[in-house]
């Protein structure tokens, strides 16, 4: 192993790759690159038949369950995504991981699939609400360091009707920033549109108790009659 930077090792010549190891780098270079350009490069018309009715875009909801709702308002075929947008860790590798995790065959059951989906989120660490907001308004400073980890298996849904409604219990979700994309699909299979919402999970609230079970005097005398008049 060299003692040295990467970018230091590649100019001063010191690191050397055998033919495995350089296709093995050109692989990963040209799916950071496709990676790159469908998420920041490519854009995609909403599609003004497809709308996003929960979670609302740039909302903030509490960890827990959130209702997924898409409205389809002409015949078409949809597929939906959910992922993570997290930032990656100075110095840490994870495109080699994120490549497995695809969302059209995402099985966190599957044990291979679920050991890179840990080492992803241990070498990346969750946004925040601030975080957000800064990306929608492309303000953000480290967009070269953003991923995208798909939490759910992609679905696909087809409205045969004028008005149609996708709903799903997204389950046990974490704080951090979410993208749900919903695509239109084309008679040919590609995709044709994407509407995208983005919502910011966060902590759930203490909730405060008005009476403590220690309190004496006054305090449960006030306890006793609000029970009274309103009961438990």
């Amino acid at each position: 192993m060299y003692n040295c930077k990467y970018n230091d090792c590649l100019k001063g010549g010191h690191l050397k790759m055998n033919n495995k190891n350089k296709f093995r780098f050109i692989s990963i270079f040209i799916f950071a690159v496709v990676f790159t350009v469908l998420n920041f490069t490519v854009a995609f018309a909403t599609d003004k038949n497809v709308t996003i009715l929960s979670p609302l875009s740039q909302s903030t909801v509490e960890e827990g369950n959130i209702l997924l709702s898409v409205k389809i308002t002409e015949p078409k075929n949809i597929k939906i995504d959910v992922s993570e947008i997290r930032k990656q860790e100075e110095d840490k590798d994870v495109l080699s991981d994120l490549s497995v995790i695809q969302p059209a065959t995402f099985d966190l059951e599957n044990k291979e699939m679920l050991e890179h989906f840990q080492e992803v989120k241990k070498k990346t660490k969750a946004l925040e609400e601030a975080d957000m907001k800064n990306i929608l308004e492309k303000k953000y400073q480290d967009m070269d360091k953003l991923i995208y980890l798909p939490v759910v298996k992609e679905e696909s849904f087809a409205s045969n009707n004028k008005l149609s409604f996708y709903t799903k219990k997204l389950e046990n979700y974490k704080a951090g920033v979410y993208m749900i994309e919903v695509k239109t699909v084309g008679k040919n299979g590609e995709i044709v549109n994407i509407t995208k919402s983005f919502v910011s999970v966060v902590p759930k609230k203490e909730e405060k108790v008005l009476f403590q079970q220690s309190q004496k005097g006054t305090p449960i005398f006030l306890q006793t009659l609000i029970k009274a008049i309103f009961g438990n």
